[in-house]
């Protein structure tokens, strides 16, 4: 496992998410990994860019890869969104020379090879199943989430994952390694809506709705997830999707932050979100 990695956080940390921002911080420092922050990274342009031009949805996140060259180190991308568009731009600059040198031209830090990519998932299991892993101190014992991946996680264009595009288990590993009891469910990478929640706010809040009524459908105290844009769809519209109870929607590094004994630090974060999160765990007795 890597010591040290150059970090992008993406938009959606340094904003409407900063406190999953705090978790993975605090949560990877206990792992022993240090992160460097990307000077001057901008969006990567989300599903918006690609969308609207080809050209476009690979300049933006290449931009982003070109800094990062500068540090020589792996790159880690907790927000969904962000690391998709950053594999698939790694994978589009390979495969289009033309467009490679098309987007050099404009880069003030022209993008020159592959760098490997990490997601928050793929960190999190590496560091506890190492050999200098920190104890589990706080097990979850008696907590049963559903492992909630989102569409854009597994599903990049050109790019072979390392799961199960349809149903990935690394997050369920994880939630088993701290003392949780993941139910398996087969809505694990349904949309949530993404932005649609602005744009086309009935479509979303049906997606929504779909997966809160799933979820408790399937005996779940609650939903844990690596992408921000979902913890927030899930945790802000449940009053408009009206899921026959309220239903708390955790990040992982927030459960993981739990059972390392990280509870006041966690309980903090946990607090910013919308539905009451702190009152199942505290139940629970591992809060």
């Amino acid at each position: 496992m890597e010591t040290e990695l150059t970090y992008y956080p993406g938009c959606s940390l340094h904003g409407s998410s900063s406190f999953y921002d705090t978790s993975v911080r605090t949560v990877l420092s206990r792992f022993g990994v240090s992160l460097r922050e990307i000077e001057d990274w901008s969006c990567c342009g989300s599903t918006s860019a690609s969308k609207t031009d080809h050209r476009l949805g690979i300049a933006l996140p290449a931009r982003n890869l070109g800094l990062a060259q500068k540090e020589g180190r792996a790159v880690l991308a907790p927000c969904s969104s962000c690391y998709s568009k950053l594999v698939a731009a790694n994978v589009a600059m390979k495969e289009e020379p033309r467009l490679l040198k098309s987007i050099n031209e404009e880069l003030e830090y022209p993008y020159t090879s592959e760098l490997p990519i990490r997601n928050i998932l793929e960190l999190l299991l590496d560091g506890l199943e190492a050999k200098d892993a920190p104890r589990i101190v706080n097990p979850l014992k008696g907590l049963k989430p559903v492992s909630y991946y989102g569409c854009l996680l597994t599903r990049i264009p050109g790019y072979e994952p390392k799961e199960d595009i349809e149903n990935p288990v690394m997050m369920d590993k994880i939630l088993k390694k701290i003392g949780a009891d993941p139910i398996d469910w087969s809505y694990k990478t349904d949309c949530c809506g993404a932005s649609s929640a602005v744009a086309d706010r009935p479509v979303a809040i049906n997606l929504i709705k779909k997966l809160l009524d799933e979820a408790i459908e399937s005996e779940a105290m609650a939903i844990v997830t690596s992408c921000p844009m979902c913890q927030l769809n899930l945790d802000m519209y449940q009053e408009q999707a009206a899921p026959a109870r309220p239903i708390p929607v955790y990040f992982i590094t927030e459960m993981v932050g739990v059972a390392l004994g990280l509870r006041e630090e966690m309980k903090k974060e946990i607090r910013r979100h919308f539905v009451d999160g702190v009152s199942l765990l505290s139940e629970l007795g591992v809060l």
